[in-house]
């Protein structure tokens, strides 16, 4: 049986645990959003940015996203640094390829 959207009842499990990502992936930028502006020009060492990031990558990720350029990053010498109000934007920016990812899915998991 499939709802009014194109959900199947099989499938309805993965679509309610990707919903709930969604959910709090957007709980995550509203609490960004909460905090005001009083800390945004605060920097951050590789340690503390990977302990201010919600999902507490590993050092190595953020090496790989410094790498690859996905993340605002500034170099003095041979260190690295993340100014708050970057890190935050970016945060925020990505919200539209998480929805992206769960569309995709969802579309390519309809079963007619």
């Amino acid at each position: 049986m499939t709802t009014e959207n194109g959900v199947s009842f099989d499938c309805l499990p993965k679509a309610v645990a990707n919903l709930q990502i969604c959910v709090n992936e957007i709980l995550k930028k509203i609490e960004i959003l909460q905090s005001g502006v009083e800390n945004s020009e605060k920097w951050y060492n590789l340690k503390e940015l990977c302990e201010y990031l919600p999902d507490k990558p590993a050092q190595q990720t953020v090496y790989e996203w410094v790498n690859k350029r996905i993340i605002p990053f500034h170099k003095r010498g041979k260190k690295l640094f993340f100014l708050k109000s970057e890190i935050d934007n970016w945060m925020l920016s990505d919200n539209n390829s998480i929805q992206n990812q769960v569309q995709l899915y969802l579309n390519s998991h309809k079963r007619f």
